[in-house]
């Protein structure tokens, strides 16, 4: 006795061994039983993916197969990487990250960052699926100041972080430092 499975529905095999039923996989308990319910566990399937099963039995005569059910498996929690930040200037910078895997179904893809690791700050989040990039621009920074930060990855599974990674914003010129301190845009300095 045992069960069959796969990603497709199919019709009743009839009188044929699992191994040719038409479904992707089978399990498969070895034995000799009498009448009554039993189960049996389903291997290596993927997230967020619906399965079309079997129930199976055999003796001496063949094989016989139950109604098919159909299943949906739940999403698995999604892998990310946080990337080298870029665009590195004295008060913005770009942070980057991949979704390596998204557990089944989309998920919303940001950062935290601040000063120490605790960060503190998270930053407006956009869908992706498993393999994209994703970026956001930061603004308003201290000139000359180390930055952590991290990507997070959420689906309905949970909640993802990469590595910590830091950059360091650059300092700004006495020059800049001068015209901010007379109010002027950072582009012009008294003369």
């Amino acid at each position: 006795r045992g069960i069959v499975y796969g990603t497709t529905s199919q019709g009743d095999p009839g009188n044929v061994a699992p191994a040719v039923s038409g479904y992707d996989s089978y399990e498969e308990e070895a034995g000799s039983f009498g009448t009554g319910a039993f189960t049996g566990a389903l291997t290596s399937l993927e997230p967020k993916t619906t399965y079309y099963v079997r129930a199976y039995a055999h003796n001496s005569a063949g094989y016989s197969y139950g109604a098919e059910v159909s299943l949906t498996t739940l999403a698995a929690v999604p892998t990310v990487t946080t990337d080298p930040a870029s665009n590195i200037e004295p008060t913005t910078v770009t942070l980057n990250g991949t979704l390596d895997y998204d557990g089944g179904v989309a998920c919303d893809c940001g950062f935290e960052y601040g000063e120490t690791t605790d960060y503190g700050t998270t930053t407006d989040t956009e869908s992706k699926t498993t393999g994209e990039t994703f970026s956001q621009g930061l603004l308003g920074l201290k000139s000359g100041t180390v930055y952590h930060f991290r990507a997070i990855a959420t689906n309905s599974a949970g909640t993802s972080y990469g590595a910590d990674r830091t950059f360091h914003t650059e300092a700004l010129s006495a020059a800049a430092h001068q015209a901010l301190g007379k109010g002027y845009p950072l582009g012009r300095a008294e003369v």
